[in-house]
């Protein structure tokens, strides 16, 4: 068995930089509606952004009512020096809604 958390973007170029610039991973594929990566430093462990409004994505979430997109999820990545990770996010220019504890 194989899981692979997804979520959606409505910028997948964007998406795929940002993951790829401030956590380092790689990409194992990537089109014009999906990209799927995996950490750096174990290729078992993936993740996925998929296009908002792509077909295999239940229609409740491709335009959800009053143009706002689904809430209610969060995603954690555990990492061995946060204090470097959040310098790069800070370099990147990120917003910052909570600072790393």
């Amino acid at each position: 068995m194989r899981m692979i958390t997804n979520i959606c973007s409505d910028d997948l170029e964007g998406s795929r930089d940002f993951y790829v610039g401030l956590l380092g991973f790689s990409v194992n594929y990537e089109s014009d509606w999906y990209v799927q990566f995996c950490a750096p430093d174990n290729s078992e462990v993936q993740y996925g952004i998929i296009k908002r409004d792509h077909n295999l994505v239940p229609k409740q979430y491709q335009s959800p009512p009053g143009g706002m997109p689904p809430t209610g999820m969060y995603v954690t990545f555990v990492v061995s020096d946060v204090d470097a990770v959040y310098k790069k996010a800070i370099e990147m220019g990120l917003e910052i809604i909570q600072p790393p504890r």
